[in-house]
């Protein structure tokens, strides 16, 4: 390697160009005295980001990245995350679960440079009892922690990033069908609704005339209901916040959710029912409905 030393004052590194690799090197000292190394694209560059070391040293914040574990990478992609907005709470919430089962794998609390491909495999082989769903969802993330490491500067390659390398496990469990009801299950279940007063049956009758989810159903405001031109219209749902509280959202499940779906006259007539509350489903306490009284409107079908 061809070296163009950069002499710098005493303290503050050395700089020199890699014309070989068409990069710049630099080189500091820790308060420690251990000797690290940086690389960039520029001698500009490097100078930044020693200075940006040296001051970290000098107040003390300095994080000897070497020794990063994976959920210390970890906590510091889903703090960023958190901070930045870029997904909402229920994402997070979703993917702060999975980073749970990870927190519980062996290789979390090793420095993240050390962790091999067979290591990683070792682990995720032991997620066979969950469901494909999550295995995917924890594949996802702990890639994502490597690609964050290795962005960090901690690692060159990311492990996940080559064909073949890490394994994707097949849950030990079947795969949940589920199928629509046929038009003979419709009938039973209105005739059926139709010869008690249930307590969720306006509910029913939404969900069977619209196609709804449960939670966009549940989140109806009145001012959602076009009755000249017969329209619902579909903005938001009830979500999760990262607390794993439930809570109103702002918007559908996904973009293409926010929709408008057709009136029935059937369902004008419901829904012009109770016109005290904003809202058109609450319990009776006026409260929105958490995941578990969901579940309940959804089990007490008959």
């Amino acid at each position: 390697m061809e070296k163009k030393k950069t002499r710098r004052a005493n303290g503050e590194g050395s700089i020199w160009e890699d014309k070989k690799h068409n990069r710049w090197i630099g080189q500091y000292t820790t308060a420690n005295g251990k000797r690290k190394t940086i690389y960039a694209k520029s001698q500009q560059e490097v100078q930044a980001k020693i200075q940006k070391k040296l001051v970290s040293i000098r107040e003390n914040k300095y994080i000897d990245r070497s020794k990063l574990t994976i959920n210390d990478v970890m906590e510091i992609m889903l703090e960023e995350i958190e901070k930045a907005n870029i997904v909402n709470e229920n994402t997070l919430l979703r993917k702060k679960k999975a980073g749970e089962i990870i927190s519980k794998m062996y290789i979390a609390n090793m420095p993240i440079q050390q962790v091999n491909p067979a290591q990683i495999n070792d682990c995720l082989l032991d997620l066979a009892n969950y469901s494909n769903s999550y295995i995917s969802k924890i594949h996802m993330l702990l890639g994502n922690i490597f690609n964050k490491a290795m962005l960090l500067g901690i690692i060159d390659k990311n492990p996940f990033s080559i064909k073949g390398n890490i394994i994707k496990p097949r849950s030990r469990k079947p795969d949940k069908k589920i199928d629509a009801l046929t038009l003979e299950e419709e009938q039973a279940f209105r005739q059926q609704l139709a010869k008690k007063d249930y307590k969720y049956k306006d509910v029913f009758y939404v969900l069977l005339e619209t196609g709804m989810r449960i939670g966009e159903v549940l989140a109806l405001k009145r001012s959602d209901i076009d009755f000249n031109n017969n329209i619902i219209h579909v903005r938001r749902t009830l979500t999760k916040d990262k607390n794993d509280k439930i809570k109103l959202g702002d918007k559908t499940k996904t973009y293409a959710g926010m929709r408008d779906v057709p009136l029935s006259n059937f369902l004008k007539g419901i829904l012009k029912k109770n016109n005290s509350f904003d809202f058109l489903f609450l319990l009776p306490d006026g409260r929105i409905y958490s995941s578990t009284e969901q579940l309940t409107v959804i089990a007490n079908v008959l």
